[in-house]
Formats: C-alpha cells, structure tokens, sequence
C-alpha cells in the first residue's frame, strides 16, 4: 500500500492574490462607514447674500425683481388658509386650454395661488391634489 500523499500548498502568488483581494475589500467597507458618518455634501449650505433691488436712476427705466429663495417655515404655529381665499388654474403643457387629437399625450398641471393677506398654511401635497376632467357628465380624467 502506498502512503497518502499530503496536498500541495499553493504558491505564494496565490497568497498575495488572496492578500490583496481581502485589502481592497476591508478598504472598501472602510471608506463606505467613514462616508455614512460623514456625510459629504449633505452640510448646511453656505449662506449667500441676499439679494438686493437695484434703485431706479434717471438713466435706468427697469427694475429687476429678485427671485425668491427657498425657506423652511415652521407651518405648526401658522392658522389654517380660507379655502375660499385660494386660487387655482389648470395648466396643460403650461399654458391655457388646448385642442389635442385622440393620441396626444398633454402634460396636465395646476398652479395654486393665495389671494390672502395673513400668512397662513394649506396642505397642496400630492395627496390632496385632484385633477378631474369631466365633459357634462362624463368623467375623462
């Protein structure tokens, strides 16, 4: 009988190929906790200046009006808004009414307008929004 033979070892590439498979993966899982703790990008932004409304000068006949920034308000502290006191318009393809034939696809939308003069809040989410298109009776949309 013949005694069993002991297996080979691998050669010492395969370790380092080993070696260096688990580092970029142990260097990968590193850098993916460091970025879930800090977070880059995701910082307050950094203030800019407000805008300001140039003054007119007898050489300047246009004034321009700033647009407005985006801020957050704190809407529990705010009395709920007059239903009655809120404007709101169809848009389609974002203008007025128009004709489409039977396979066009309009884009349909709304804007939402406050004619009040207090601060107030109304919920206009995507929950709440219903647009219906109705001829007489009949229901299309």
């Amino acid at each position: 009988m013949s005694a069993p033979v002991p297996p080979r070892r691998p050669s010492a590439a395969v370790y380092r190929r080993r070696r260096m498979v688990f580092g970029i993966g142990a260097l990968a899982i590193i850098l993916a906790l460091v970025l879930l703790i800090v977070r880059p990008g995701a910082g307050s932004p950094a203030s800019s200046p407000s805008p300001t409304i140039p003054l007119p000068t007898s050489s300047s006949t246009a004034v321009v009006t700033p647009k407005p920034t985006a801020t957050t308000i704190d809407v529990s502290k705010l009395k709920a808004c007059d239903p009655e006191l809120m404007e709101v318009t169809p848009l389609v393809d974002g203008v007025g009414a128009q004709a489409y034939g039977s396979s066009a696809k309009p884009a349909l939308s709304f804007t939402i307008k406050y004619t009040g003069f207090t601060e107030c809040f109304y919920n206009v989410g995507t929950n709440s929004q219903v647009f219906t298109l109705t001829s007489g009776a009949e229901t299309y949309w």
